[in-house]
């Protein structure tokens, strides 16, 4: 396989995805804050503890128009003073017809799966491991191992067989959120209110600042329920996320970029899985 050939599938699939696209934000996009402020300002690991008892298993089913194209799986587990999270993505662009093109010169690797795992103690990271598969079951094309360390994370990224490693500047308090992974670290929300969130680009490794504001509150319709929801939006600067969560911090929905990720019940097997 040529090298342009082996750096056009990821690229592309990066495309396809694109949700891969989100983070892709320089940090003078945002305004700058001195380190001390931003934590103030920050989504933290004690804040998602406070919407987790002891183990939450959220589970959201993922649409491109009225395609179901996959599945997004999160469990947050509390023991004590630690907490753990970890996140599962089935996406299979090959049920998308809006996809068909991209899919018949993808194949197998059209069907990818994203997973995301992080350990907190005592509220502050100590480390987080990212990797997507294309298909699933294989190897990771993209590898992604956090580790605070002096004020800066650590990121060994390994990507097409080569290893980087690079930092950011970082709080270890600062919650790092996936796009992929619905999970979202909010305090007390009301209608107004903007915090940044660490945004985690899983194709490239690279974390940059967001906003997030909540917009407005609504109903929200998921099956045969209906919710009181506040609308977040997570604003990188060139793209929006926008998340419906309920007073408790449960994400609901949320929608970018043609993506839709609606919340349903986990099977009996997805709880035994997650929650080993």
């Amino acid at each position: 396989m040529g090298t342009l050939q082996r750096v056009s599938i990821p690229a592309l699939i990066s495309l396809a995805w694109l949700v891969m696209m989100y983070g892709l934000v320089r940090d003078d996009v945002l305004p700058t804050f001195q380190r001390g402020r931003e934590i103030t300002r920050s989504a933290s690991y004690e804040r998602l503890a406070g919407q987790a008892n002891s183990t939450r298993v959220t589970q959201m089913g993922i649409y491109f128009g009225e395609a179901r194209i996959g599945q997004a799986v999160a469990c947050v587990k509390k023991r004590g003073n630690e907490l753990s999270i970890d996140a599962e993505t089935l996406i299979d662009l090959r049920r998308a017809p809006a996809f068909e093109s991209v899919s018949n010169l993808l194949g197998a690797m059209a069907n990818g799966k994203i997973r995301f795992r992080a350990l907190v103690l005592d509220g502050r990271l100590v480390n987080f491991r990212s990797t997507v598969s294309s298909p699933p079951g294989t190897a990771p094309m993209v590898s992604i191992d956090g580790t605070p360390l002096g004020g800066t994370l650590r990121l060994e990224i390994r990507q097409l067989g080569e290893t980087r490693v690079t930092t950011v500047p970082f709080d270890e308090r600062q919650f790092v959120h996936s796009v992929m992974a619905p999970t979202l670290a909010v305090g007390e929300l009301a209608v107004g209110k903007k915090w940044l969130v660490k945004q985690l680009d899983q194709m490239t490794g690279s974390v940059a600042a967001v906003w997030a504001e909540v917009l407005r509150k609504e109903t929200v319709t998921i099956g045969r329920r209906t919710y009181e929801a506040f609308v977040v939006n997570l604003s990188s600067g060139f793209f929006n996320l926008l998340v419906w969560v309920d007073p408790d911090g449960n994400v609901l929905k949320q929608q970018f970029l043609g993506f839709t990720f609606v919340r349903e019940e986990p099977s009996p097997e997805t709880l035994a899985e997650m929650m080993r």
